[in-house]
């Protein structure tokens, strides 16, 4: 069982990955009720988060490999958003939901940025990112790839 205390922001960082995982899972049930299952990669966030709160170095690493994928997309959203002149139309459980203006679109892309990047910046805070190096026995702090025997050396 793990005794260590985590930090709030931590503890708010994994329960969104949560949240973004049961919202796809839902998603996944409604739209899959209709028609075709389609796969939504946010899923991972539920057990991102049951990784974040035992501090596995593996899912952290999942968890900012998927903010980095969510700030490109974000990023090249923006850009074909400026590219084009047509309206950005959402959908919501496989329903059209609305359309949104090109001025909509970025100001929603650009705060999902800040967003997203808040997150990461949580994810790689030297608070944090001790945690998880301390609960990982496969590393040493001084060697990068880990612990080297001397049986290893010859």
């Amino acid at each position: 069982m793990n005794t260590t205390r985590l930090p709030v922001q931590l503890q708010v960082v994994a329960l969104i990955f949560l949240l973004t995982g049961l919202v796809s899972l839902w998603s996944m049930v409604i739209v899959g009720i209709g028609g075709p299952v389609r796969l939504n990669l946010s899923l991972l966030g539920i057990p991102i988060y049951f990784g974040l709160r035992r501090l596995s170095p593996g899912w952290r690493t999942c968890a900012l490999f998927s903010l980095w994928l969510a700030m490109i997309v974000c990023v090249m959203g923006v850009a074909v958003c400026l590219s084009t002149k047509t309206p950005v139309e959402t959908f919501m459980f496989g329903v059209k939901f609305r359309e949104f203006s090109r001025l909509e679109t970025v100001l929603g892309l650009s705060a999902a940025f800040v967003f997203f990047s808040s997150q990461y910046r949580v994810l790689t805070s030297r608070v944090v990112r001790a945690l998880f190096c301390r609960h990982d026995n496969s590393r040493s702090p001084t060697h990068p790839i880990g612990v080297i025997s001397p049986r290893e050396n010859t």
